[in-house]
C-alpha cells in the first residue's frame, strides 16, 4: 500500500515521527504543529499496522483522539477529515460519532473527556492525548492506560499540549527525560523562537519555521511574561509552592580540581523509588550522581562503594531510615574489605529534621552556593520540589503526587554535611556533627525521635520509507 498525504515535517516534528517510544509526549509551544504531526501520525499508523497479520482483530486497527472538552474534538474533528486522503475511506466520515472507517479495516474516533468515565472500549492500537495538560488525570490512569493491554494491539501512547504548570502532565514528561525508561520519549520545544542573551527572540532549530518572529514579539509585549513563557517557550512554570528557585541558573560543569574534602549523600530506595548517590566537593560544586532502581541492597552497596573510591570520598551520609541501618553495615563492611578510608555518617529523616535539611540546601540555592551536573532528571526534580501548608502553620515537603525526590534528598544529605564543615552549626537530632578542626570523633548523637512512619506488537518494525519523504506509504 502508497499513501502520499499533504505535510512536510519541520526539523522537531520529525524527531517525533522518527521515535520508536511507546510513550511520546510533545510539550511543546502553542502553534508548534503538535496536532498536525499527530494527525500525520495517525494516518501513517493506520498504514502499517493495516499490513501486519492481525487475524480476528476487530476493527483491524483501533485509534482514539481524546481532547479535554467538545469543543476542541470539534476542531480536531475537522482536521482529522481534511488530511485524511478520501480514497482510503469505505465510508463517508460519520459525524455523530466523529468516525473515520477506513476500506484496510481501520477505525479512527474522536473523543472528549468531558466525562472520563465515559472513555470505556475494546482494546488500543493508539491513543492520542491532545492538550493533556487540560485533561483531568483518571482520563488516562483509569480509562485509557487500561486500554492499551490488549494482546495483538500496539498499544501506543501519544501526549501532547503545552505545558500547563507541573500537574500529571509535567509528570509524565518527565517519564520521557529519564534514561531508566526506554519505553518513554519527550520533546520540549518553543514554538518558533527563544530569548537570546541580549534579550532579543532567535529561532530555536526544533521550533515552527513558519511562525513570524514579528509576531512572537508582539506577544510578548502584549502579554504577562509568566504566560508567554509557558505559551510560546514552552516552559512548565513552577506554582507558588516551588521551594528551589533559578535551579537551571546553578548548573555548572564539574571543575577539574575539585576542592577537598568529597562530600557524598545516598538517599536510598523505598517501593518504587530510586536510590541516588551524588557526590559534592568542599566548595558546593556537584562531580556525580547516580541512580539505581530494583537491584538488592548489597549490590547497592557495593556500588556506592565503587564510587565513593574513584572519587577518593571522605564523608558518606546515608539515610539511616527504613532499610538504611543494613545498607549501612553492608557499605562499611565493604570499604573495610576494600581499605577505603571514607567515614559513614547515617542520618535519620523526621519532620523536623527533613525540615533543616531542606532549609540548608534552599539557602544554598538563595547564596548561589552550589552548582549543578546537567542532568535532567536531577533538574526537574528541583524544579518540581514543593512545599504545602498541612495546618497549624506547618509545612509540608516533597515532589508533587506521583513524582519523585530522591535526588533531592540526596544533594540535601551531602549539602548539609558542607554547610556543616564551614561553620559551627547543630545539626538536625540523628546526625553526627562535627566541628572544623576536629579530629574527626561524633561529639553528639541522638536518636529522640521515631522514624517516620507486558509484551506488545511493535510497530516500528516492519516501517518503510526513507529520510527523503517519511510520509509516503
Amino acid at each position: 500500500m502508497r499513501l502520499t498525504i499533504p505535510y512536510t515535517p519541520h526539523p522537531g516534528q520529525r524527531l517525533f515521527h522518527e521515535s520508536p517510544a511507546r510513550h511520546r509526549v510533545q510539550a511543546c509551544g502553542a502553534r508548534w504543529g503538535k496536532d498536525r504531526s499527530c494527525i500525520a501520525e495517525s494516518i501513517r499508523l493506520n498504514v502499517e499496522l493495516s499490513q501486519l497479520p492481525r487475524a480476528g482483530l476487530v476493527p483491524r486497527v483501533h485509534g482514539w483522539f481524546v481532547t479535554p472538552n467538545y469543543p476542541l474534538a470539534q476542531q480536531l474533528w475537522r482536521e482529522l477529515k481534511v488530511f485524511t486522503p478520501p480514497e482510503v475511506l469505505a465510508k463517508p466520515p460519520l459525524e455523530k460519532d466523529h468516525r473515520l472507517e477506513w476500506r484496510s479495516g481501520a477505525v479512527v474516533e474522536v473523543k472528549s473527556a468531558d466525562d472520563p468515565h465515559g472513555l470505556v472500549a475494546v482494546g488500543l492500537d493508539y491513543v492520542v492525548l491532545v492538550e493533556a495538560g487540560l485533561l483531568p488525570e483518571p482520563a488516562w490512569n483509569m480509562a485509557l492506560r487500561p486500554r492499551l493491554a490488549s494482546p495483538q494491539r500496539a498499544g501506543l501512547a501519544i501526549f501532547n499540549g503545552t505545558p500547563k504548570g507541573r500537574n500529571w502532565y509535567h509528570r509524565i514528561y518527565l517519564q520521557g527525560l529519564d534514561p531508566q525508561q526506554p519505553d518513554w520519549e519527550s520533546w520540549n520545544f518553543p514554538t518558533a523562537a527563544t530569548i537570546a542573551p541580549d534579550g532579543s527572540l532567535q529561532r530555536h532549530p526544533y521550533g515552527n519555521p513558519h511562525v513570524s518572529l514579528a509576531e512572537l514579539e508582539q506577544a510578548r509585549r502584549d502579554m504577562p511574561e509568566r504566560w508567554f513563557r509557558q505559551e510560546f517557550l514552552a516552559e512548565f512554570i513552577s506554582g507558588e509552592g516551588a521551594v528551589f528557585r533559578d535551579v537551571r541558573q546553578r548548573v555548572a560543569p564539574p571543575p577539574a580540581t575539585p576542592k577537598a574534602p568529597l562530600i557524598a549523600g545516598a538517599d536510598l530506595a523505598r517501593r518504587r523509588d530510586f536510590t541516588v548517590f551524588v557526590i559534592f566537593d568542599a566548595q558546593g560544586r556537584m562531580l556525580a550522581m547516580r541512580r539505581l532502581h530494583a537491584l538488592p541492597y548489597r549490590q547497592q552497596s557495593e556500588a556506592f562503594c565503587t564510587l565513593l573510591a574513584e572519587y577518593e570520598v571522605k564523608t558518606a551520609v546515608v539515610e539511616s531510615n527504613g532499610p538504611g541501618d543494613g545498607f549501612i553495615e553492608m557499605l562499611e563492611q565493604a570499604l573495610h574489605d576494600r581499605s577505603i578510608r571514607c567515614r559513614v555518617q547515617p542520618f535519620e529523616t523526621t519532620g523536623a529534621s527533613k525540615r533543616q535539611l531542606i532549609d540548608t540546601l534552599v539557602l544554598a540555592f538563595e547564596r548561589g552556593a552550589i552548582t549543578l551536573l546537567d542532568d535532567p532528571v536531577l533538574l526537574n526534580e528541583l524544579e518540581a520540589y514543593q512545599a504545602e501548608e498541612t495546618g497549624g502553620g506547618h509545612e509540608k515537603f516533597g515532589a508533587p503526587s506521583g513524582g519523585y525526590d530522591d535526588c533531592v534528598m540526596a544533594a540535601a544529605l551531602a549539602f548539609t554535611q558542607i554547610a556543616g564543615a564551614t561553620r559551627k552549626h547543630a545539626l538536625p537530632t540523628g546526625f553526627l556533627t562535627f566541628t572544623p578542626g576536629h579530629d574527626g570523633r561524633p561529639l553528639e548523637a541522638g536518636d529522640d525521635h521515631p522514624s517516620e512512619a507486558e509484551e506488545h506488537v511493535g510497530y516500528h518494525e516492519g516501517r518503510s520509507g526513507g529520510d527523503e519523504n517519511p510520509f509516503v506509504f
